[in-house]
């Protein structure tokens, strides 16, 4: 569940806000219409399958069709490998 403040209602609701993200919902601060900030719980942000699943729900991450070892094959085993992975992982 996701709520939405305006920055000055969240001013004035500071200790609602701050309830509501440590009870696991997501805290979302607006200007103009425009997401600035989001509020979450400490230990829900450094789960990976939480923040995975986070990005996935919200469009920004999906799902490779090729399966891993196809990755591994393409890096393990050849010289240089992972320096021309990250190479190409610095262009996203």
């Amino acid at each position: 569940m996701e709520k939405r403040y305006k920055l000055a209602e969240a001013k004035a609701k500071f200790s609602e806000v701050i309830r509501a993200a440590k009870a696991g919902e997501r805290v979302v601060l607006v200007e103009r219409n425009e997401p600035i900030l989001v509020f979450m719980p400490y230990q829900s942000s450094l789960q990976p399958e939480a923040v995975l699943a986070q990005l996935a729900s919200s469009g920004r991450l999906v799902e490779s069709e090729a399966p891993l070892s196809t990755l591994r094959r393409a890096v393990k085993g050849k010289p240089g490998g992972l320096k021309r992975f990250l190479k190409d992982r610095s262009r996203w």
